[in-house]
């Protein structure tokens, strides 16, 4: 059994790669759902979205390091003194984000069938950019379409009437 992984609440940008046992790989194959992932971490549930499994034949032409580097944004220099690691495994991961724990604190106890290789920092996203100015070939909403649209129509409707009602007026006269 590993040793026991807390994971605080308020935790980002956190990405767990554990090496999967076959049996573990079978009973995840054959429920087609994470369950007994879930059981072999000593959890209850994780928020699949931010759970891969990876079955590492998959990506050999690329290999692990790669894989990491360019799906996750894994900095190389955090990737260079695992390389030989990540080179030796085979068979199947599961690459977990700090997402997969619904901002939970939990402490993992994870089984002889799940073990921890590594740990990783995912960059933070910059969330900074220059508020957009709207330009003058930017089209108006379809709600003010219909506004605008409205508009000409009651002042065309307006004018035919009274136009009416002048020649109504006049014939009258």
């Amino acid at each position: 059994m590993s040793a026991f992984l807390s994971v605080s609440a308020n935790e980002r940008g956190v990405l767990r790669l554990f090496a999967l046992d076959d049996q573990l790989c079978m009973e995840i194959a054959d429920a087609g759902a994470l369950d007994h992932l879930y059981l072999a971490l000593g959890t209850e549930r994780l928020h699949d979205p931010d759970v891969q499994i990876v079955q590492l034949c998959t990506i050999a032409d690329m290999g692990l390091p790669a894989f990491l580097q360019d799906a996750y944004d894994i900095d190389p220099a955090e990737l260079t003194p695992l390389t030989n690691t990540l080179k030796a495994l085979s068979g199947t991961i599961a690459l977990l984000r700090s997402g997969a724990f619904n901002s939970h604190a939990l402490h993992l106890s994870p089984s002889d069938h799940a073990t921890l290789i590594a740990t990783f920092t995912e960059p933070q996203t910059v969330w900074s950019a220059k508020p957009m100015t709207p330009t003058p070939l930017a089209r108006p909403s379809p709600r003010a379409a219909r506004t605008r649209a409205r508009h000409i129509g009651l002042s065309l409707f307006s004018g035919m009437m009274a136009l009416i009602l002048l020649l109504v007026l006049w014939l009258a006269t």
